[in-house]
């Protein structure tokens, strides 16, 4: 028995501790494989991209040869296909245990089709990986944003599959893949004058974007958290919103005081129509929750001339206008909901004119001292 690093280029084994091939010299990266003999026939067995977990596996059929446990795999025996798992065993269970099935099930429909993953479970190896990225790369506009969330549920996927099967993949192969880094766009907040603008091309579209955007333009919420409001969750005495179901899975209540002259009228509208159901956002030709505002949201930004604004932007445009009116980092994650103050720091960038206006200030104060017998020692007097 012995553990070797397999070429990627030519195949051939090689000393695990060998930098190139031996046969091409080509650069070896790391595709352990352990080789032993049983029954008079050599078998190469796939041990993962760790030399750590290869020695491990290794050492394991060394103690199954010696119990006599170790036997040639059935040639019967059909190993399942990457899809055949995921979708008779992984989604099943995901559906049950994970709050973010549907963004999950999403993310898998991406890379299910791809060519380099159509192969039983014990074949895939590290190599998959780095194809289906060249794939995305060359015949995609994806983001690198976008890519890492798919290698992040297939990678989750086959840490399921080897808890599941262990007996055919006891080595995660994926688990040490690198994800691309990252360089986020920055997203932009409207202006004042182009939040008013949107406001002003709600109206009118339909009985619901006009209050759904009112409601994130003025407290930061999502979309997802806007849409599962329930009437119950409105609150009239208190003048209050709870948003249920969050990023954070914590349940939220915000004001809306501020803007309740421009908000009630429309809470009124609605309730004529949704008012039996049990979600403030409901199609009552189906009386299913809205889930989709894309198409009205999209043709409310073409008709106030504004472009490249998300709906998240508008998230981005709430915190953005808190924090250029004074509120601090703490006072507005009570708000928006960020449990990671560094998080609303991104959203410092847009408060330049509060900067300016300080050091502006800082000269000023400067300049007052100049001529004075002693200048202010700020060090001094903190002590």
């Amino acid at each position: 028995m012995a553990v070797y690093n397999r070429c990627n280029n030519c195949k051939s084994l090689n000393k695990p501790t060998n930098k190139n091939c031996k046969n091409c010299n080509e650069k070896l990266g790391k595709h352990f494989y352990i080789t032993y003999k049983i029954s008079g026939k050599s078998r190469l067995e796939y041990a993962g991209n760790r030399l750590t977990d290869a020695r491990n596996l290794d050492i394991q059929r060394k103690t199954e040869k010696m119990q006599g446990k170790l036997k040639l795999p059935d040639k019967k025996q059909n190993v399942p296909f990457w899809k055949d798992i995921v979708e008779n065993e992984y989604l099943p269970d995901a559906r049950d245990r994970l709050r973010s099935f549907k963004a999950t099930k999403s993310r898998y429909e991406e890379v299910r089709d791809f060519k380099g993953f159509q192969k039983p479970i014990d074949q895939l190896t590290i190599q998959d990986l780095d194809s289906y990225l060249d794939w995305q790369r060359k015949y995609t506009d994806r983001t690198a944003s976008t890519i890492n969330r798919n290698l992040t549920v297939a990678r989750s996927i086959m840490s399921f599959i080897c808890e599941r099967k262990k007996d055919i993949v006891p080595n995660n192969p994926w688990r040490d893949f690198k994800l691309l880094k990252e360089h986020n766009k920055e997203r932009r907040s409207l202006s004042i004058n182009e939040m008013q603008d949107l406001l002003d091309a709600c109206k009118g579209k339909n009985y619901y974007i006009y209050a759904v955007v009112l409601i994130a333009c003025w407290t930061g919420a999502r979309r997802g958290e806007i849409l599962n409001l329930r009437w119950r969750d409105v609150n009239d005495f208190a003048e209050t919103l709870t948003l249920r179901h969050t990023k954070n899975g914590k349940d939220r209540t915000i004001p809306y005081s501020h803007f309740k002259n421009e908000l009630l009228p429309e809470l009124e509208k609605i309730k004529e129509i949704t008012g039996n159901y049990e979600y403030v956002f409901t199609n009552p030709d189906t009386g299913t929750k809205l889930t989709d505002i894309k198409r009205a949201y999209r043709s409310a930004l073409k008709e106030a001339g504004i472009t490249d604004a998300d709906f998240h932007c508008l998230r981005h445009t709430a915190i953005s206008n808190m924090s250029h009116a004074g509120f601090s980092d703490i006072q507005i994650s009570y708000i928006s909901g960020h449990e990671d103050i560094q998080v609303i720091k991104r959203y410092s960038h847009s408060n330049i004119s509060q900067k300016t206006e300080m050091m502006n200030d800082f000269r000023q104060f400067i300049d007052s001292q100049k001529g004075k017998k002693k200048v202010v020692d700020i060090t001094e007097k903190a002590k």
